[in-house]
């Protein structure tokens, strides 16, 4: 067995056992009977739709809370379903290395995963239809108003996310310095120029062949 797959495997099963106790109040048992593995698919993969609804839809806040609290838990979010179907077949491998049986390919647990699966990969296709807003650009700004590195580069990110009307996420997290080259400065009626830069950004996947580019200035960002 390889060093990655004895972590992963040490890794969950320290998981198993603080989700175990909090979720019963009880140490994890061996094997784990039908209902608890029931319980622990309807604890990582919910509707997020559904729970704004139904507070008891989904892992229960104290659980939550507790595992956040242990460092267990950081998304605040339903779990990826490869990250639990991950789960559950080392919690498979950990119960059959005891020499016990256990209830994994019970038809009611694979029924439980199926439809819990599909809820969540449909939820995580629906997009939002509501563009960001120069008012929502304003409050986001207002977080990174100062001049410390971090905060520059934040405001950096938003401004050319924004101004560029379209940039994937992918090719603003991608930016690098070396993609960036001074252009002339952009006359202003009455006014100081406005320094300039422009954007390599290479072949995109709303452009053909040729090499797409856009300019930005502090006063905005056009694409060439």
């Amino acid at each position: 067995m390889g060093d990655n797959t004895l972590r992963a495997l040490t890794s969950d099963l320290a998981y198993f056992e603080a989700w175990g106790l909090a979720a019963s109040g009880k140490s994890l048992p061996w094997p784990a009977p039908e209902a608890l593995l029931l319980k622990f698919v309807t604890h990582h993969l919910w509707d997020p739709e559904k729970r704004t609804a139904d507070s008891d839809h989904g892992i229960p806040a104290d659980v939550a809370e507790n595992l956040r609290h242990q460092g267990f838990l950081k998304s605040a979010g339903p779990h990826a379903p490869a990250t639990v179907l991950r789960r559950l077949a080392n919690w498979s491998t950990l119960t059959r290395w005891r020499g016990l049986t256990d209830a994994f390919g019970s038809p009611a647990l694979e029924s439980a995963v199926r439809l819990d699966v599909r809820a969540v990969l449909r939820q995580r296709r629906r997009k939002s239809a509501k563009a960001v807003t120069g008012d929502v650009l304003a409050k986001l700004l207002v977080t990174c108003a100062t001049e410390s590195p971090r905060d520059l580069r934040d405001r950096a990110i938003l401004m050319v996310a924004f101004a560029s009307g379209g940039r994937r996420r992918s090719e603003i997290a991608g930016l690098r310095l070396e993609q960036l080259t001074v252009e002339a400065p952009i006359e202003t009626e009455g006014g100081t120029p406005l320094p300039s830069l422009a954007i390599h950004l290479g072949r995109t996947k709303t452009t053909s062949g040729e090499e797409d580019e856009s300019s930005i200035s502090p006063a905005g960002l056009s694409r060439r």
